[in-house]
């Protein structure tokens, strides 16, 4: 026997025996071993050499932590203050303790309070650390030392180092 149905039957029918299934957007969520992997070198102040692939570029570099990175930023700018004027020394040393200094004490906290028994959550981490980082587009690669790389936008990785 030959069943023909109209096309709005067929829809009906569609949309009746359909199930709506619960899915995960596992693109949204960064890669759960660079999470760890970010955690590991905040905790024990090392890491490995890492090439991150993002939109178009590639970074590669040592991963750190982020005190180790926050304590570098405050550093760096704070080399530059010898050149400006008295007025602005005083604003950009509040700029280093709030964007920098902050943020270092913050993850040495959070570090010094775990104890072998602690269970740190990993997962939470959004960023990753590089120290001696190169990114290369195409043939230039540029030098770019410290760098702070949201996890969300590495779409692939492996071990290694680019130099």
């Amino acid at each position: 026997m030959l069943l023909i149905m109209t096309t709005e039957e067929a829809q009906e029918e569609q949309a009746g025996s359909t199930k709506a299934t619960l899915t995960e957007d596992r693109f949204a969520a960064p890669d759960l071993a660079l999470q760890y992997m970010a955690g590991f070198a905040d905790r024990a102040r090392a890491g490995v050499p890492i090439k991150l692939v993002l939109s178009g570029s590639i970074i590669s570099g040592i991963v750190c932590g982020g005190e180790e990175f926050f304590e570098w930023a405050a550093e760096r700018h704070r080399s530059a203050q010898d050149t400006l004027d008295p007025e602005m020394t005083e604003l950009s040393e509040w700029f280093a303790k709030t964007f920098f200094d902050a943020p270092a004490t913050e993850y040495r906290e959070r570090r010094e309070s775990l104890d072998e028994n602690s269970e740190p959550d990993d997962t939470k981490n959004c960023y990753i650390h590089l120290r001696d980082a190169v990114v290369v587009n195409g043939p230039h690669v540029t030098q770019l030392g410290f760098t702070r790389v949201l996890l969300s936008q590495v779409a692939a990785w492996t071990i290694g180092r680019i130099s």
